[in-house]
């Protein structure tokens, strides 16, 4: 039936949230975590399916799952995140693709997971990767974009957007 079909988990986004449900129920999380770290790609990041090229919403699941159950199995969390933090501009923006708007979704995402994994050592010897220094990019970001007398972001009129922000500044102290 349909219903049964959509048991199924078909996706890398999909593992990596059942791999972080099994690990919070005490279930055996293992076997599902290391067959979604073989589908990581060369430049450190996952696709959303097996052989996709890597985008930033799918690594950014994977790392928190690794992150959350300290799965750090060939340096796969920290190049993982090496492929995000390579993701964000200088600016502080994030983008679905490069000819795309920035991302205010992507950008509270990475707020609020990389404060998730901020007391993470994230380091294999060579790198060394400040969580914080990354969140502060971000927030100044959304904070150079965020228009006060108005309490809008600008270019954005997603009330989803705006709550993410608010709740990114509350969590950051901004």
């Amino acid at each position: 039936s349909h219903a049964q079909q959509n048991l199924y988990i078909t996706n890398n986004k999909e593992k990596a949230i059942k791999v972080r449900l099994l690990y919070g129920l005490g279930e055996n999380y293992l076997p599902l975590l290391q067959e979604l770290a073989t589908q990581q790609n060369a430049d450190g990041g996952f696709g959303l399916e097996s052989n996709f090229a890597s985008d930033f919403d799918t690594s950014l699941e994977v790392a928190l799952t690794m992150g959350i159950a300290n799965f750090a199995v060939d340096n796969r969390l920290l190049q993982t995140v090496d492929y995000l933090v390579n993701s964000i501009h200088e600016d502080g923006s994030v983008y679905y693709t490069e000819n795309s708007d920035p991302s205010y979704y992507l950008i509270n995402r990475a707020v609020d997971y990389f404060y998730l994994l901020r007391q993470l050592n994230v380091d294999n010897g060579e790198n060394n990767v400040d969580m914080q220094s990354k969140i502060n990019s971000l927030l100044s970001f959304l904070n150079s974009h965020y228009d006060v007398a108005n309490e809008r972001l600008l270019g954005s009129t997603d009330i989803v957007d705006k709550l993410m922000t608010t709740y990114s500044f509350k969590i950051n102290n901004v």
